[in-house]
């Protein structure tokens, strides 16, 4: 799902960057810098957003195997802001320590929104699940991925 998401970003902003900048240039050179540029933006975009989703699976499941009495005491929504927190700070840490932390606020940031979405679609009644920490839903998809 979040590889999707990112591909569609990465489309909008690839046709975005594509788009020339003289319309002298002939259309065939157009077309090709604006396919260029969205394959480009739609595989870095994707899979930034790919790779930071089966990241937050990651923290979330060691989260929870390490630290599952600590962690009782917290709402689900404090706790998917925990695990996105985690995630942000792991996913910029190479970066240094101001990519570190502004990742961290924006992990929680949208871990948090994300599962506040989720919540008022399940009551509204638009979806039917629910955000518990990812670790449910990415067993039963690696179990049934493994198994066929």
């Amino acid at each position: 799902m979040s590889y999707v998401a990112g591909f569609v970003c990465g489309l909008g902003r690839g046709i975005y960057r594509g788009m020339p900048k003289s319309s002298k240039l002939p259309r065939k050179l157009k077309v090709s810098n604006m396919f260029n540029s969205i394959g480009t933006e739609t595989s870095k975009i994707g899979n930034a957003f790919g790779a930071a989703g089966f990241l937050y699976y990651l923290v979330g499941k060691t989260l929870n195997a390490l630290l599952e009495d600590q962690l009782d005491y917290l709402s689900p929504l404090q706790k998917n802001m925990v695990c996105g927190a985690a995630t942000g700070a792991v996913f910029k840490s190479t970066l240094g320590v101001v990519p570190t932390a502004f990742g961290a606020v924006l992990g929680a940031g949208l871990a948090g929104a994300i599962h506040l979405l989720t919540e008022a679609g399940n009551k509204s009644g638009y979806i039917g699940f629910e955000m518990k920490f990812w670790l449910y839903l990415f067993n039963n998809f690696l179990k049934k991925s493994l198994i066929s």
